[in-house]
């Protein structure tokens, strides 16, 4: 067989008339002549069980010569009053234009990422383990899906040392990745190593200074902290959005030409903050400057068409940013079938 003869011809409108009008006049003839047309065999099926899951959450995309893999840790529920500069009564409506319930609470994915750049593995963050109850936690396994240990690892980025991005870092009082060296902005460790900053937080906040505590002393000198918009990695380079942390940034990915912006949590709601970008979560721990980040991020991702990914964007999360009246919107990448 040819290797021509082997390729799936392609559709034009002149081979579905012809196919579609050859299926018209047999099933025509038939009824004509007062045939009964059988299209298949009518079979009686059990009922199948209900699934109560959506499968494994991988999904890749190639960044000029680097594969980047999104890994959906799972998701948390961020009640109405919880966002800051807003209130539930103004969010309601917002909600309710995009189909969502107007009560809330809203649902945002909690993402992390692999980078192959062929040489080096490097994750972009490490999901929630268990910090967030069932509904996040899933990372080692879709590690695991992927073919991939957490000896396989090289590097490893935070983004800032919120709960859901670090969690994972520690697995049952040991480090998850055994041979990783790991980056973090140097005022993000400082800042929640610092036993005063521990002993002036709510008592709420205080087991993240321990979980920052615990990862620093499990991996110890692999840990090397960096400052302002330092290349991390080959190819790679932190873009200081300090505000929501003290040390909060995204990386940028670049490869032959092309660019990736994962931006970790510039944006938590898709649905109201793009168009709002001074609604705040209490999480923001510099409100101000908070806000000044997401927008410098966001103009220069709708100025310079940069794709970008973020923790909170709806899995996948790969897409753009357009401008939309004095806010801004979210278009997803088309869906990549093959790589």
């Amino acid at each position: 067989m040819s290797q021509q003869s082997t390729k799936l011809e392609t559709l034009s409108r002149r081979s579905v008339l012809r196919t579609g009008t050859g299926l018209a006049a047999g099933l025509g003839g038939l009824a004509a002549a007062g045939g009964t047309v059988t299209l298949g065999p009518r079979l009686a099926h059990s009922a199948a069980p209900m699934a109560d899951s959506q499968v494994p959450g991988l999904y890749r995309t190639k960044v000029g010569g680097v594969v980047v893999t999104a890994i959906a840790d799972g998701f948390l529920n961020i009640p109405l009053d919880y966002f800051t500069g807003t209130t539930p009564e103004e969010m309601g409506p917002v909600l309710h234009d995009r189909f969502m319930p107007p009560e809330g609470p809203i649902p945002t994915a909690i993402n992390a990422f692999l980078v192959n750049t062929g040489d080096r593995l490097i994750a972009i963050d490490s999901g929630a383990a268990d910090r967030f109850g069932p509904s996040a936690g899933r990372y080692a396994a879709l590690l695991e899906t992927a073919g991939l240990t957490p000896g396989d690892v090289d590097m490893v980025l935070l983004t800032h040392a919120h709960p859901d991005h670090i969690g994972g870092m520690v697995a049952g009082g040991a480090a998850l990745f055994p041979n990783s060296e790991v980056l973090i902005h140097q005022a993000e460790l400082d800042f929640w190593t610092s036993d005063a900053r521990r002993a002036a937080a709510p008592e709420g906040m205080q087991p993240m200074f321990d979980l920052v505590v615990a990862m620093r002393d499990l991996y110890g000198d692999r840990i090397s902290p960096f400052s302002g918009n330092a290349a991390v990695a080959p190819g790679v380079t932190a873009v200081a959005a300090h505000g929501h942390t003290p040390g909060h940034c995204g990386f940028m990915v670049e490869s032959e030409g092309e660019q990736l912006f994962i931006w970790g949590d510039l944006i938590h709601s898709v649905d109201t903050q793009l168009q709002h970008p001074d609604w705040l979560l209490v999480f923001d721990i510099d409100q101000e400057n908070a806000e000044a980040s997401r927008r410098r991020g966001l103009d220069m991702a709708a100025t310079d068409r940069l794709q970008v990914a973020g923790a909170h964007l709806p899995f996948p999360s790969f897409g753009h940013i357009g401008r939309e009246g004095s806010g801004y919107r979210f278009v997803p990448s088309p869906w990549e079938y093959e790589l």
